[in-house]
């Protein structure tokens, strides 16, 4: 029998067989700049908390710090988890407009740093036996994700502006650069991990969706605050560099559809989309 037995502060100590002040390591994270945490922030999954911030270690090049998952958690940490900071609040300025969120007291005064499992994001986003954490949820989410859109004007694009389908978010413009030798705006971007397979291919169409105003009326009244660039799936092979199309989300659903060139001596009232030229066939209203 032992003559001496450790005293534990707790069961979580006890289970981890820890008879240190601080928490065990779980995992950690290396960051190029010094992030907007310290010791005692909290670690969130979805926004809920899971764990906290233990220690922040500079070295030469680069910032250490070591996380503590709860053990009830630790389940959550898998092989596709990315790691990035969050700040107190975010303030962003866009075609949207201006957006701040705040975080709780708590949070703007220590900071934290958030993780989430995303599809498809590489295993090997590593510096050595430490995971990566990113200065942001964008950075992080463009991990393998990134494509760029040729256009021969900006002035519909923006920073932050999002790209959709069919309604749903699958990516955003990160930068807008003016490229003097080609007379050309390349907005780099990213499509998130779980959609970079599908729609960065060739065949694939992106196009800024704006109000459009005719004699049949307003078009896209939505996108007044927010403009989106849509997405049209191609099937052919990965590619990252893409045309933005002129066409609008209309044109794009038409396109395996059969064209047909009609002349008259003149244009008269006719207009795209118009209500006076619709295409009509017993009765039956058919696309213009």
């Amino acid at each position: 029998m032992k003559a001496s037995y450790p005293l534990y502060a707790n069961l979580e100590k006890a289970l981890e067989n820890s008879l240190s002040d601080l928490p065990t390591t779980t995992v950690s994270l290396s960051a190029e700049t010094l992030p907007d945490v310290q010791a005692g922030s909290v670690v969130l999954y979805r926004k809920f908390e899971v764990g906290e911030v233990i220690t922040v270690r500079p070295r030469a090049n680069a910032f250490d710090i070591d996380l503590h998952i709860k053990p009830e958690y630790r389940n959550l940490l898998t092989s596709n988890s990315v790691f990035w900071a969050e700040g107190g609040a975010k303030v962003q300025l866009n075609g949207s407009g201006l957006t701040v969120q705040a975080s709780p007291l708590s949070r703007a005064l220590k900071g934290a740093i958030s993780f989430d499992n995303l599809s498809g994001a590489s295993a090997s986003q590593r510096k050595g036996d430490k995971r990566i954490l990113y200065a942001s949820e964008t950075a992080a989410r463009a991990v393998g994700g990134q494509i760029t859109l040729h256009a021969f004007d900006a002035g519909k694009l923006a920073v932050g502006m999002p790209i959709r389908y069919l309604g749903i978010d699958i990516g955003q413009i990160q930068t807008l650069d003016l490229i003097t030798a080609r007379n050309e705006v390349q907005a780099k971007a990213v499509l998130y991990p779980e959609y970079v397979q599908t729609f960065a291919r060739g065949g694939t169409r992106f196009s800024v969706v704006t109000p459009q105003i005719s004699a049949a009326g307003v078009e896209h009244l939505d996108t007044i605050l927010q403009p989106y660039i849509n997405v049209e799936p191609g099937r052919g092979n990965p590619r990252r560099d893409f045309e933005l199309q002129e066409a609008t989300i209309t044109d794009s659903r038409y396109l395996d559809g059969l064209s047909i060139i009609v002349e008259a001596p003149e244009a008269g009232s006719l207009g795209i989309g118009s209500l006076c030229c619709s295409v009509v066939w017993k009765s039956v209203r058919l696309p213009e």
